[in-house]
């Protein structure tokens, strides 16, 4: 076990003690650190304890040499979260599945900070009549996720933060204001 680093798989809320490990496998559907999914996806989480990048990259392995130039497999690497939260709210990513497979691994965290308003224009002032899109389908009322299946709803009543929302005279759902911008 001294010779080479380990790949432990140990499902637990401890990291494993007593061995030379690399990588630990804590969860997947048996997640018991975090939530199991992933931009919205079940699936196995790691934590690497070692840049195996760098060294592979070092050591001329895998196809690295020590020119090789390294690019973190993340998308928008060069963008923080809070940028990313501002250009959900531009709607650059477009919203549902559309968002979650452009933000890929980073949607769960984005999709946080729009939820908690980050990045939302100051200018998005929303009253009755207006058109909006829905950002983040989360009723107002009980916090449970709603189904759209309209690009564009009307609002129908706003108080504070609670807007409700539908088509026509037909209530859709109550939301939050943050979680809606104002449309054409």
């Amino acid at each position: 076990n001294k010779k080479y680093d380990w790949w432990i798989a140990a499902w637990n809320s401890t990291k494993p003690k007593n061995v030379n490990d690399g990588l630990w496998q804590f969860g997947g559907s048996t997640n018991k650190l975090r939530s199991p999914k992933i931009a919205g996806v079940t699936t196995d989480q790691n934590y690497a304890y070692k840049d195996y990048p760098s060294i592979m990259k070092e050591k001329g392995l895998n196809g690295y040499n020590k020119e090789t130039e390294i690019k973190p497999d993340i998308p928008y690497a060069d963008l923080t979260d809070e940028e990313l939260a501002a250009k959900v709210w531009a709607g650059e990513f477009g919203n549902g599945k559309e968002r979650e497979k452009a933000l890929g691994s980073r949607y769960d965290a984005v999709q946080a900070l729009v939820n908690k308003g980050v990045g939302k224009p100051v200018e998005n002032e929303i009253e009755v009549g207006d058109k909006v899109e829905v950002i983040n389908a989360i009723n107002y009322d009980n916090g449970k996720k709603f189904s759209t299946y309209y690009d564009k709803y009307d609002v129908l009543e706003v108080s504070g933060n609670r807007v409700v929302i539908g088509i026509g005279k037909t209530v859709t759902s109550a939301i939050d204001i943050k979680n809606i911008r104002k449309v054409g």
